[in-house]
């Protein structure tokens, strides 16, 4: 009897215009991007910063506007660091 309730616990569905989602579905997109995406920002700037919020976007925003904050101030910095290795 108690496998049974288990079982209908774990089945509560969510209806959406598109699908539906079940609650095991649910938390799969509560999963947090891998702290790989983090190279993208540091290597490329801004345009590593871009890439990275469109990818991650739907997945996990705050990684993704982490990303677009870490793209600027580490394009700034590599921006200031080309400025003053060519003077």
């Amino acid at each position: 009897m108690t496998n049974q309730n288990n079982n209908n616990n774990r089945k509560i569905e969510f209806i959406t215009r598109d699908r539906t989602i079940t609650r095991e579905d649910e938390e799969d997109c509560e999963k947090k991007a891998s702290r790989g995406w983090f190279l993208l920002p540091f290597f490329f700037g801004i345009i590593g910063g871009i890439i990275m919020a469109a990818v991650l976007w739907h997945e996990d925003r705050e990684s993704a506007k982490m990303g677009l904050v870490m793209g600027f101030v580490f394009g700034i910095m590599w921006a200031g660091i080309l400025m003053l290795g060519l003077l």
